[in-house]
């Protein structure tokens, strides 16, 4: 046992210590990239400008279309599911959790504050007493990490008595020594780097460190080892949305400094480099994400987003290609003939592939109007 222990211990130490040196080493690349992608995205004219409020309208026009269709047979108590059309019932109602939240998120940033609200009023049907489940429906199956970060999301938002359900998860966690289901460690065990937001969050709405569960008070994020020891798919979506959740909070002015392994870099090394690796982080992670898979569009847009890239023309240009994308239908909700994947930004893009024989399911299309309300002013 103890063998194993130490060779674990040893695993790990040398895990890290690649990627120290990763991001050591390329810190320089990145700024220099970040600093290409900032030039090609402020050469903005006014026919960009025009352009992109052109391509705005038309996919917030397919947005609202999207949203309907969806309260038509894409609902299940309110919350987000696929529907199947060949036997007309409902499909992944244990995933429910996240895409309602990213739902509610986007209605909210396009200003559709009425459906918004109801969204919200749907999800609240999951909780109990600050265990949240992935549908009201769903209660067999444990609640894991990536169900909780959409709902961080949706509290990022500060939705009606946010406050309350933050104290009510809080709580449930002080109550479980950590967790946020009744699942295994590997599902259900709260990660430092959710604790940390949670602590941000917490902040924001005027509760004490000294009163926060030491699970979330000593919060401490790995998003950049996070990312590093990512596959294409699942795991890089959940830490593109942990980035996300940062940068919101951020913008927001709820988040000044976070705890992370690349701010304990910089004090190891300081002196002995000529720039700071922490204020890099968002960037590193970002760009690496792209690297994993340069088709994601989510990917691309953080990437914009950490380099301060984020232009009428680097919108427009990505407007232009998510209205293009025959994934995302013009007349209709996207189906399985379309894609394999129901969720785009989740899944490897080779499932972006159309999948063989006839449309026998119809799939929410959330990641249309995920897109859509990033690319919406504030």
């Amino acid at each position: 046992m103890k063998k194993v222990a130490s060779l674990s211990i040893f695993l790990v130490v040398c895990l890290f210590g690649m990627g120290f040196f990763q991001i050591i080493g390329t810190t320089g690349n990145v700024l220099q990239l970040s600093a290409k992608l900032r030039n090609e995205s402020i050469q903005t004219s006014y026919q960009d400008y025009g352009r992109y409020q052109t391509l705005l309208t038309e996919a917030y026009q397919r947005a609202l279309f999207y949203e309907e269709e969806i309260q038509k047979k894409n609902l299940s108590m309110g919350m987000v599911v696929n529907h199947d059309d060949h036997y007309n019932r409902i499909l992944a109602e244990c995933d429910s959790l996240l895409f309602s939240s990213l739902r509610y998120v986007a209605l909210k940033k396009m200003g559709l504050h009425g459906e918004a609200n109801d969204a919200w009023q749907a999800i609240l049907k999951a909780n109990d007493h600050g265990k949240w489940h992935r549908h009201p429906k769903c209660k067999r199956r444990w609640t894991s990490r990536d169900m909780i970060v959409g709902l961080l999301a949706a509290l990022s938002q500060r939705p009606e008595d946010s406050r309350l359900y933050l104290q009510d998860l809080m709580s449930y966690v002080d109550k479980t020594g950590g967790y946020i289901g009744s699942g295994p460690f590997y599902v259900s065990k709260l990660s430092p780097g959710l604790a940390e937001i949670i602590r941000h969050l917490a902040r924001r709405e005027g509760i004490a460190d000294s009163a926060l569960p030491p699970d979330i008070k000593y919060g401490f994020s790995t998003i950049e080892f996070d990312t590093f020891t990512a596959g294409r798919g699942y795991t890089s979506h959940l830490n593109a949305l942990v980035i996300w959740l940062e940068m919101e909070l951020r913008a927001k002015k709820s988040l000044n400094k976070v705890r992370s392994v690349t701010e304990l870099l910089d004090q190891l090394l300081n002196p002995f480099k000529s720039h700071s690796i922490e204020d890099q982080r968002l960037m590193w992670v970002s760009h690496k994400l792209v690297d994993l898979d340069e088709r994601n569009l989510f990917f691309r847009w953080l990437q914009l987003r950490s380099a301060g890239a984020l232009t009428e023309k680097s919108k427009a240009q990505m407007l232009e290609e998510l209205l293009s994308m025959d994934q995302f239908p013009a007349d209709r909700l996207p189906q399985n003939c379309d894609r394999k994947a129901d969720y785009l930004w989740q899944r490897d893009s080779i499932e972006y592939t159309p999948h063989s024989g006839e449309c026998t399911e119809t799939f929410s299309g959330v990641d249309f109007l995920w897109m859509v309300s990033l690319l919406t002013p504030e």
